[in-house]
This record gives structure tokens, sequence and C-alpha cells, in this order.
């Protein structure tokens, strides 16, 4: 599991891919196996896997369709990220201490392009 000294992770999630390099994050960071996370999920193991290598699932790509017509993004996000990022975090990390990569100009979640750890 986390020992808390690593920095919160969050990002848009705009393509498969995006959400798969964000969970293969998360997984490591939580010092899960692909099996143990998916046994801890309640999912198979191939869908953990299919998820991380950026695989379009049929639910990921009807997902992407709704947000797509809502106008909306996925954002994927550990508690306190945001308060890191803004260097508002209770815990008085500044705001580079946070993962955010790639700032969205618009002032929104970032986009994943290089998480840098």
């Amino acid at each position: 599991m986390d020992d808390g000294t690593r920095p919160p992770l969050w990002g848009a999630a705009d393509e498969p891919a995006d959400l798969g390099a964000l969970l293969l994050l998360l997984r490591r960071a939580h010092g899960l196996t692909q099996a143990e996370l998916a046994d801890a999920a309640g999912v198979p193991r191939r869908f953990v896997v299919d998820l991380e290598n950026g695989r379009s699932t049929l639910f990921v790509q009807r997902l992407h369709a709704v947000l797509d017509a809502l106008d909306a993004r996925l954002v994927v996000e550990e508690p306190g990220a945001r308060d890191a990022a803004s260097g508002l975090s209770r815990t008085g990390a500044s705001g580079d201490d946070a993962v955010a990569v790639d700032d969205d100009p618009d002032g929104g979640a970032p986009a994943l392009k290089d998480l840098g750890w």
C-alpha cells in the first residue's frame, strides 16, 4: 500500500491509453499485482490487463461516448491531489508536490503526457 510519501496522482483520461497509464501507476503505487487488484475489485484479471494496456473495451468506448456527448471528460484523482496541486493540501504539501501532468490551459484537470516520477 501507499505509505503516504509520494504525491497524490491525478490526470485526465481522455483516451483509453491515458486511463490505462493512470490505473497502472495507481496500482503500482499501492503495491498491488494485477491479480490482487482484480480480486479486490471483483473483476477478472484480464479486465485489469486490458485497461492498463489501453485496450478500448466496450465499457470504455461507451463511457467516453457518453462523456463526449456531454462535453465532459474523465478524471482519475487520488484524495488530496487537487489540494496538493493548488498548494492547499491539509498535510502542508506545496503545489509542486502533486503529480499533475501537462497542465490544461483551461485550468481543469491535466492531460496525461509525462508523469515524471
